[in-house]
């Protein structure tokens, strides 16, 4: 009896887990969330998100996104690593501009860098990162 409820205390603790969303202090970012890429149709994605895919072909342990105007990248959206083929859904603050640049980054599990840069983030956009947007300036 008591492995059963190690277990389904265990299970509770990681719904909740997950359920929790992370506060951006910038109002730019709501909330972050990833779910499988096929889900981009559900109706219960939030209507001002946009999604960040990861097509790089390898595995992300970071993302960042900010203004092109801000110096600082700020705090890394994940709190899970991000495999390839999935996405993360962006839920935007009020301080959200579609008519603002913004620059995207993400670094993958040996610390390449992938870079977007000046673009234009609309709600309900699906920005792709592919190994194509590899950063060589790193280099």
């Amino acid at each position: 009896m008591l492995r059963k409820n190690g277990f389904a205390f265990l299970f509770l603790l990681c719904v909740a887990f997950l359920a929790v969303s992370q506060e951006r202090n910038d109002g730019i970012l709501d909330t972050v969330e990833e779910r499988p890429s096929s889900s981009r149709t559900r109706p219960d994605i939030p209507l001002r998100s946009f999604t960040i895919r990861n097509g790089t072909g390898y595995t992300v342990r970071n993302v960042f996104i900010r203004r092109a105007t801000d110096a600082g990248w700020g705090d890394n959206l994940l709190t899970q690593p991000l495999y390839n083929g999935r996405s993360i859904f962006v839920r935007v603050g009020d301080s959200f501009d579609s008519s603002s640049l913004y620059c995207i980054r993400m670094v993958d599990i040996d610390g390449d860098v992938y870079a977007k840069n000046d673009i234009r983030i609309r709600e309900s956009s699906r920005i792709n990162m592919e190994i194509y947007d590899l950063d060589y300036e790193k280099y």
